[in-house]
C-alpha cells in the first residue's frame, strides 16, 4: 500500500536548475530531503527561497565519492515514507509525466519494488536533446526494450541500501542484488515517461564554478543532438510546467522560450 512519497536530492553548485527541480516535484512530495555538499554559488539561497516545509536542506560541505554514498544512505534512513524518489538537482518533471508514475505505484501489486522512467537530455540549449542510448537494450531487461532506463522510484523494503562510491553508485536488496541491474519482473517499466536533465547544459555560474563537483564536466555528453520532439516514439512531451512559472525569483536564471511554438510545443 503506497503510504507517500519522499525525494531524495543531493545538490553542489546547482543553481541553473534547482529551483525548477524542486518546483517540478513540490506537488507529490511529502518531504523533501536536500543534503547540499558544499556549494559555493547561489544554490543555498535558491534552496531557500523556496519557502515550503516539505523541503529540508541539510548543509553537509564536500565529500568524497565514497561520503556521497554514505550520504544516500543516510537519505534512506531518514525516510519514513514506503516510497523514495531519487530525483538529481538537475532533473525538471512535467506534472503528467510525474503523476502519471505515481498512479502506476498507487495501483501496483505489492511485489513492485521500483520504477524506471526515460528521459531526454539536454544537449546545447532546452531546445536540443541527445538520447544515445535509444539503440541499447537495457540491462538484463526481461521486456528487451530499446533505450536507456533510470530508476528513480524505490520501494522501501527491508534491507534496502545504497552502495559502491560515486559513479558506480546503486541500490541494493538486502542480499546484494542491485536493482538497476537484475532486470527482476517486480519492476514498473515506464516506456511512455521521460523526464528531462541538464547535466550536459552549464550548471552553476560559469564553468569553473562547475569544475568544482566531482566528474561534472566528464559525464557530458554532446554526440547526437536532435530537437526536442513533440511526439516521440508516439509518446506526447511536454515540457516541464515550471518552465512556464512566473513565480521565478529574479536570482534565478530564467528559460529561454523563444522557440517554443516554433519547434511545435505550445506556450
Amino acid at each position: 500500500m503506497y503510504d507517500g512519497l519522499t525525494v531524495h536530492v543531493v545538490a553542489k553548485n546547482e543553481e541553473k536548475w534547482i529551483w525548477y527541480a524542486l518546483k517540478s516535484v513540490l506537488d507529490v512530495a511529502d518531504r523533501i530531503l536536500v543534503y547540499d555538499t558544499g556549494s559555493t554559488d547561489d544554490t543555498i539561497k535558491i534552496i531557500k527561497s523556496i519557502n515550503d516545509k516539505k523541503i529540508e536542506l541539510t548543509e553537509i560541505g564536500n565529500v568524497t565519492p565514497d561520503e556521497f554514498t554514505k550520504l544516500r544512505q543516510s537519505q534512506i534512513d531518514e525516510t519514513k515514507s514506503n516510497w523514495i524518489f531519487v530525483c538529481d538537482a538537475d532533473e525538471i518533471w512535467s506534472k503528467d509525466a510525474l503523476n502519471g508514475v505515481i498512479e502506476r505505484i498507487k495501483a501496483a501489486p505489492e511485489n513492485i519494488i521500483a520504477g524506471f522512467v526515460k528521459y531526454f537530455e539536454f544537449v546545447k540549449d532546452i531546445h536540443h536533446y541527445y538520447m544515445g542510448h535509444e539503440q541499447i537494450i537495457f540491462p538484463l531487461n526481461e521486456k528487451k526494450t530499446y533505450g536507456w532506463y533510470a530508476i528513480r522510484f524505490i520501494k522501501m523494503i527491508p534491507g534496502l541500501y545504497c552502495g559502491n562510491p560515486y559513479g558506480a553508485e546503486g541500490y541494493f536488496t538486502a542480499n546484494g542484488n542491485e536493482l538497476q541491474r537484475n532486470g527482476f519482473n517486480n519492476y514498473l517499466w515506464c516506456e511512455d515517461t521521460y523526464y528531462f536533465h541538464a547535466r550536459n547544459l552549464l550548471r552553476s555560474s560559469n564553468e569553473a564554478k562547475d569544475k568544482e563537483v566531482m566528474q561534472r564536466v566528464e559525464k557530458r555528453h554532446y554526440m547526437k543532438i536532435g530537437k526536442i520532439p513533440p511526439v516521440y516514439r508516439g509518446v506526447k512531451i511536454t515540457y516541464p510546467e515550471v518552465f512556464f512559472d512566473d513565480t521565478r525569483p529574479e536570482f534565478v536564471a530564467p528559460i529561454d522560450r523563444s522557440k517554443f511554438k516554433e519547434n511545435g510545443f505550445l506556450i
